[in-house]
């Protein structure tokens, strides 16, 4: 990860209880929509890598019923005060974590042919790294709007790097790389 980015990591818990004791700590959020609550994972510099302990069980089945959904990333240039930080959703997720029949690709399906064609290689494998490229960009259907920082700044439907994990039981290890393509060269796919 380059200095020029400062990122947090966030867990995501969510649960089907509308027991209001369940909701009585900092970040947890009763609503319309998904009940959760999130909590910042550290994030530590070791070895020149930053690195993160993220307890996917955190949490005993019980009346409230947490279950981790998704890690999220905030992505903001360093040293760019008032800068808007973006948000990356579901570097990591965790459907195959509790639903064992899933498929564990890492991307969608076709549900007819169970085609993987339009997949990156290895898309769960622990071997390949999700991939988070980020920079300042402007956009041409707004010709009149400021360049502002985007993460993924290369991604699209077409794109082949691994946009998120699905972490599965008896997983260890889920890389992570973030790209600054201001400062560096653009990931090869």
């Amino acid at each position: 990860m380059p200095d020029s980015l400062e990122i947090a990591l966030g867990a995501f818990y969510v649960t089907d209880t509308k027991d209001m004791t369940c909701f009585n700590h900092p970040g947890a959020r009763l609503g319309q929509g998904p009940n959760y609550h999130r909590e910042l994972i550290e994030v530590s510099r070791k070895h020149g890598r930053y690195q993160a302990t993220l307890t996917v069980d955190k949490y005993l089945p019980g009346a409230c019923n947490w279950i981790l959904a998704q890690v999220d990333a905030v992505v903001v240039k360093a040293g760019e005060p008032g800068e808007e930080p973006v948000v990356v959703e579901r570097v990591i997720h965790t459907y195959n974590f509790y639903h064992e029949g899933a498929d564990a690709s890492g991307c969608d399906v076709n549900p007819r042919s169970g085609d993987h064609r339009e997949c990156p290689v290895e898309a769960n494998s622990l071997s390949a790294p999700v991939v988070v490229p980020c920079k300042v960009q402007s956009y041409d259907n707004f010709p009149n709007s400021s360049p502002s920082f985007y993460c993924p700044a290369t991604a699209s439907t077409k794109s082949k790097f691994k946009r998120s994990h699905r972490i599965k039981s008896g997983q260890d290890r889920v890389q992570i790389d973030f790209y600054d393509l201001d400062k560096e060269a653009a990931p090869t796919e």
